[in-house]
């Protein structure tokens, strides 16, 4: 019986100092964190470290910092053309965070962009557009959100669907190149040429028409419309770019 209670006694202290516990924990994973930011690594090196930062402070209940920290990882990686490793870092900083529309429109854009996992892609972005709208995100951002599901379906082959959400994408945030070049790459899928050869001029004639490959765009555009289009298209960049 005493030894029931005297190990019942040591339990209960040691549940008490938890919290100490894991406050310590927590400003030493923040103290970690911005040291190994503010030490100007090159970016290998630093990835290296946000590596073992992340196993030294696995849980978000004790380390402010690990979402941000997968985050960073996943962008390393798919600056350098890793998209599975930028995926499974995405994937970690969405299990920590399953409710963030911002995160949930990384990951999401991050396989849609890539043309992998295409299913999840949209199932996320779903998640991620609900919950901008519940959370009355302001209409551009909600339009940047609108645009990645748009392009995951332009991606999964689902054009018509993909043209609805990259039009609203486009009023919800209007003027942004990108949405327009997807909305323009999607009709043009559809065979909507006239309407995509319009987005793309507009594009190239805003830039000062010095983009060469908005050029090829419409010159290929053309062919594919026949000699009507073609024409058209040569008359409104010759009369854009004198102006």
């Amino acid at each position: 019986m005493r030894r029931a209670v005297a190990l019942l006694i040591l339990l209960a202290a040691a549940l008490a100092l938890l919290p100490a516990c894991e406050k310590e924990t927590h400003r030493g994973a923040r103290r970690v964190f911005q040291r190994l930011m503010a030490g100007g690594l090159p970016p290998d090196e630093q990835a290296a470290a946000l590596e073992a930062f992340v196993r030294d402070f696995p849980e978000r209940k004790t380390n402010p910092h690990l979402v941000r920290a997968c985050t960073l990882l996943a962008e390393h990686h798919a600056r350098a053309e890793r998209p599975d490793i930028a995926a499974s870092w995405y994937e970690r900083a969405v299990r920590a965070s399953p409710e963030d529309p911002d995160l949930l429109n990384a990951l999401g854009y991050h396989y849609a962009r890539n043309r992998m996992n295409l299913d999840r892609a949209v199932s996320v972005l779903e998640s991620a557009a609900r919950l901008a709208e519940e959370r009355r995100y302001p209409p551009r951002r909600q339009g940047f959100i609108k645009d990645s599901l748009g392009w995951a379906y332009r991606a999964r082959g689902d054009l018509p669907l993909a043209v609805a959400l990259l039009e609203e994408a486009g009023r919800l945030a209007p003027g942004v190149a990108v949405i327009q070049e997807h909305l323009a790459d999607t009709y043009r899928a559809l065979g909507e040429r006239d309407k995509a050869a319009a987005i793309y001029l507009d594009l190239f004639l805003k830039g000062g028409g010095s983009s060469v490959s908005l050029r090829q765009t419409l010159s290929e555009i053309g062919r594919e419309g026949g000699d009507r289009l073609s024409r058209e298209i040569d008359r409104r960049i010759r009369e854009g770019v004198a102006r």
